[in-house]
């Protein structure tokens, strides 16, 4: 009877407890609002929901426990370890201590400002290492010492600052739009009280100029105070609210003189209003908040634009699959339940959940556009590896699980776009000009009342009000993090993606191209076209028989590597089995079989195991090997025994693809020289050097920039680690695998070389740009200023000047984000410092 008093005859969706009376509580679950018991409950469910988990309630088969209830607990839900190992990433390790990362949403981002504003802020505590946030896309990464500081404590610091910050793992668009959806109320409201206070201000203006009585014109000033105090104290709080952190923080941002301006003019009208006296700025304090909230509302489209992709891809993901049980059953497990070794079953039409290994003996196609933009069908044979996102087109593959949840390829995507979002495109710079501008601007508010003070302060003010609002610079602070973030989008959307969208300034400057030749210039699916041994006289063994050996010992030990010649051996058949494998990046595997160390790969490396001397080969060996094919080498303590011969291709399109770009190309590549030699020849490529290790690649790449070149190398990802990381620019192409461990500044998710004509196109647009919408902000507040400092320029006006301004710069930079086609991107220039040195080299 005493539970049945103090509860509300509501039941908790999460635990089934009661809920207790007069305790309201909701989280909405499966797009209904569902009651909950406790602030504990509501976390863990607002947590299920926010990762897209709802489906849990409908397999669970017994209610769930309830958390133990604890002040803050929505915030201190995100130190439980197993959640943090779930949405966390270690990010680096300073003096022992570990540093992780998390990339995270934050909300009611009004201005660059107040991104700015958090960073410093949070940036105090002890422990945060560092706060990177992106007002374009409203992202950013955090990095913090998880023995120093407790997670929840910043995210409830940021709460407190007016900027709650979630995990972006766990936010959905359905909180997005829901904030979109207060965003447009607002809007709305100071719409209707807008166009409402401007009829009851052109009533007054035609009284003034027909002798309006006392009487009928404070009826009309008091029902525009009644319409327009709603539009300034509901629609307008956002800016006011953003006004006093800045204020508290001492860190004056655009809202300052925003609101300062709509107060002003709210404030002095209400009290001549109150007086009977005077004149009233009503119309200008509600077209203030009208044109800043519809401002704002177009840039937080265009921010929820920036994430679709990444949230497309959250979406498209099953949330359920198929798995075998060792006993051959089929049973029905969440996503998040599989692990590497699992075998899951799929059918035509689906997406995968996970990466794995394709069995059976029938080959798939499926779509990969999620992955790298380009939707067509690829083929997959048995033994090849299928990405989680792609669609199955055919057929009713098994995979073998190698990556699930946040391991998987697309997982490694999203991340890496994520932290691309949080990056500051250049909002630092320009946050910091805009921020100098404010305070430079409020003094000279302060220099412009006293100036007109003697003309009456109801003049004064008027014309402050118009020099607070119309220099605003929300213009100035968008003209660069916009067209970064557009141009961002643009290329996610081909496939290529950019670990710093400000790599876009850098490229026009490029001087020389390194390429490497295996998996970039050519397909890297090799195909075996010999294999040659050596004839030992003491084993006498037929030669046939021996080659077999050759390829049955190579088989097995290149069933251990990524490398594309290892690839090409992967799907033929072996019944040896090699064991304590070990790579030596550039050089190949070194392993045991039956009990003896054998070697595979480059001639140099193989043969220093048994000592022999290459020279010593047969000449007709001899002769074979010096061919434009690929090698791998075999050869054990004892002796070398034999090479296998395999050949590749060149990409289509790969010679016009370079020539476009209008470079001097250099090839480097650690294939034999011969094969190397061939390829240049078709390419056109006059500087070609094979047989080249890491070390000699990334020489060579050094001297080159010591010689004035600035380099941009592009290679295949992971083997050219040293050569990408070391040049001005490395650009990993057809890479998607492995992206952690990917040295470039660009990944390209496909293997189209036409991508590197279109990155040099859009970052010639981009700088186009940028320098166009740094041209107007700055041409519109140097022009703006002076008028509205002499009067010539009435608040209205310079209230929708300062808006048109933001949107113009905000629409300027969209115009590239909203291309579908790279055919609509501008012709090919040829690079600006490349162009400087052919005309200073030009002969007379």
């Amino acid at each position: 009877m005493t539970e049945q008093r103090l509860s509300s005859g509501k039941i908790c969706y999460h635990c089934h407890a009661p809920v207790p009376a007069g305790f309201d509580l909701k989280v909405t679950i499966s797009k209904q609002p569902r009651a909950m018991c406790c602030h504990g409950c509501a976390a863990v469910a607002g947590m299920l929901s926010g990762s897209q988990l709802e489906q849990f309630y409908q397999l669970r088969s017994a209610a769930a426990a309830r958390p133990e209830v604890q002040s803050d607990a929505w915030w201190r839900a995100f130190d439980d370890p197993v959640l943090l190992s779930q949405l966390t990433e270690p990010a680096d390790a300073r003096h022992g201590q570990q540093v992780d990362s998390l990339s995270v949403n934050v909300s009611h981002l009004r201005c660059a400002a107040c991104a700015w504003l958090l960073e410093s802020c949070l940036r105090k505590l002890p422990g945060v290492e560092q706060l990177v946030v992106n007002y374009a896309t409203g992202q950013g990464e955090l990095r913090w010492r998880r023995d120093q500081i407790r997670l929840s404590r910043i995210l409830i610091e940021a709460d407190r600052l007016g900027y709650p910050m979630e995990p972006a793992l766990l936010a959905t668009q359905g909180e997005q739009r829901a904030r979109q959806r207060a965003s447009l109320r607002r809007l709305v409201v100071a719409a209707l009280g807008m166009f409402q206070v401007m009829m009851m201000s052109v009533a007054l203006y035609l009284g003034l100029a027909a002798d309006m009585q006392l009487a009928e014109r404070d009826f009309f000033r008091w029902i525009a105070l009644l319409l327009a105090t709603p539009v300034v104290w509901y629609s307008g709080w956002p800016f006011m609210q953003a006004a006093w952190r800045q204020l508290r923080c001492l860190r004056p941002g655009m809202d300052v003189p925003v609101s300062l301006a709509i107060l002003l003019a709210w404030g002095s009208s209400c009290l001549n209003t109150f007086a009977g006296s005077g004149e009233v700025f009503f119309d200008s304090a509600v077209m203030f908040v009208f044109f800043l909230t519809i401002s704002r509302h177009l840039e937080q489209n265009a921010r929820l634009r920036a994430q679709a992709i990444s949230d497309r891809a959250s979406q498209l993901l099953p949330l359920v699959v198929k798995r075998q049980t060792p006993a051959g059953d089929i049973e029905v497990v969440q996503a998040m339940q599989l692990k590497r070794g699992d075998t899951i079953l799929t059918t035509a039409g689906e997406t995968l959940a996970a990466d794995g290994v394709l069995l059976g003996d029938n080959p798939v196609a499926v779509n990969e556009s999620l992955l790298t933009g380009e939707s067509q069908s690829i083929r997959k044979n048995p033994g090849d590896i299928l990405l989680a996102g792609s669609q199955v087109l055919d057929g009713a593959p098994q995979l073998q699980v190698t990556a699930c949840g946040k391991h998987t390829t697309l997982a490694g995507i999203q991340q890496l776009m994520h932290k691309v979002s949080a990056q500051d495109n250049g909002l630092n710079w320009s946050t910091r000009l805009a921020s100098w501008f404010t305070s430079a601007l409020l003094v000279l508010a302060v220099g412009t009342a006293i100036w007109h003070w003697s003309a009456g302060w109801q003049h004064s003010l008027q014309i402050t009000l118009a020099v607070l609002v119309v220099s605003c610079p929300c213009a100035l602070a968008l003209a660069m993090p916009s067209a970064l973030s557009a141009a961002r989008a643009y290329l996610a959307r081909q496939g290529i993606l950019l670990r710093d969208a400000a790599v876009l300034l850098r490229l026009p400057l490029i001087t020389r191209l390194i390429a490497d030749k295996t998996g970039t210039l050519t397909r890297g699916d090799f195909t075996l076209q010999r294999i040659i041994g050596f004839e030992h006289q003491p084993d006498k063994t037929p030669a046939q028989a021996h080659q077999q050996i050759i390829q049955d010992y190579a088989v097995a030990m290149a069933l251990h590597s990524t490398h594309p010649l290892a690839r090409a051996l992967q799907s033929l058949p072996t019944s040896v089995v090699a064991e304590q494998i070990k790579e030596s990046a550039g050089q190949g595997l070194t392993a045991t079989i039956a009990g003896q160390t054998y070697r595979l790969g480059r001639l140099e490396f193989v043969a220093s195991l048994s000592n022999s001397d290459p020279a010593d080969m047969h000449p007709e060996l001899s002769a074979l090997v010096n061919t434009g094919d690929s090698q791998l080498w075999l050869g054990n303590s004892r002796r070398l025994e034999g090479v296998i011969l395999l050949g590749d291709q060149l990409k289509p399109g790969a010679a016009s693809d370079l020539a476009a770009l209008d470079l001097p190309v250099s090839l480097l590549s650690g294939d034999h020289p011969a094969a190397v030699a061939s390829a240049a020849a078709e390419l056109a490529i006059d500087d070609a050097h094979g047989g080249l290790l890491p070390e000699a690649k990334l020489a060579w790449l050094q001297a080159s920039q010591q010689a004035g070149d600035r380099v941009l190398a592009v290679g295949d990802g992971i083997n050219d680690a040293p050569l990408l990381a070391a040049a001005d620019i490395g650009i990993a192409i057809g890479t998607r695998h492995s992206l952690a461990k990917v040295a470039a500044d660009i990944l390209i998710l496909h293997d189209d070389l036409s991508a590197l004509a279109l990155l040099q196109r859009c970052a010639e647009l981009t700088r186009r740009r940028i320098r166009q919408n740094l041209s107007w902000a700055l041409l519109y507040n140097i022009s703006m200023i002076p008028l509205a400092m002499l009067g010539w320029l009435p608040p209205w006006l310079a209230a929708l000047g300062m808006s048109l301004s933001s949107l113009l710069v905000v629409g300027n930079s969209l115009r590239l984000g909203g291309l579908q086609h790279t055919n609509q991107m501008p012709e090919a220039k040829p690079f600006k410092a490349v162009s400087a040195l052919r005309k200073q080299t030009a002969p007379a």
